[in-house]
């Protein structure tokens, strides 16, 4: 159903996101917009888009049942500073689903787009997170 509503309007449906959840919609470029449109722009793509969706209770089964088992592997999540939400809940969450090693940052001025909205301080933390 999702997809039958958005086809053929995704520019009005990514607009109402990024213009509701961003800190400054004006960050999110023209060119940008009309990126994301492109890319989500066929019947499959969108699906795609929206499987994301879809597997998030299957996800949070997998993770459950793989909690005794744990990864090494390192995580790092970020979010903006004007996201809504509780960051600490989120990383108690990754924790308690097996992930030791987890770190959290904030990307100042952004909301939840903050790739788009902050990209240098978005990369910046992803950059010494990874040690480059």
């Amino acid at each position: 159903m999702p997809e039958e509503l958005v086809q053929g309007r995704q520019a009005v449906y990514f607009d109402f996101f990024y213009d509701a959840l961003s800190t400054d919609p004006s960050r999110i470029t023209p060119e940008a917009r009309a990126a994301y449109v492109s890319a989500y722009g066929t019947d499959s793509t969108l699906t795609s888009g929206f499987n994301g969706y879809r597997a998030f209770p299957a996800g949070a089964e997998e993770n459950r049942r793989n909690t005794e088992v744990g990864t090494a592997t390192p995580l790092l999540y970020l979010r903006g500073e004007r996201e809504s939400g509780d960051i600490d809940a989120y990383i108690r969450g990754f924790r308690e689903a097996g992930i030791a090693q987890v770190k959290q940052g904030i990307v100042p001025g952004a909301g939840h787009f903050a790739q788009e909205e902050a990209p240098k301080e978005t990369w910046r933390l992803i950059a010494g997170f990874a040690g480059i």
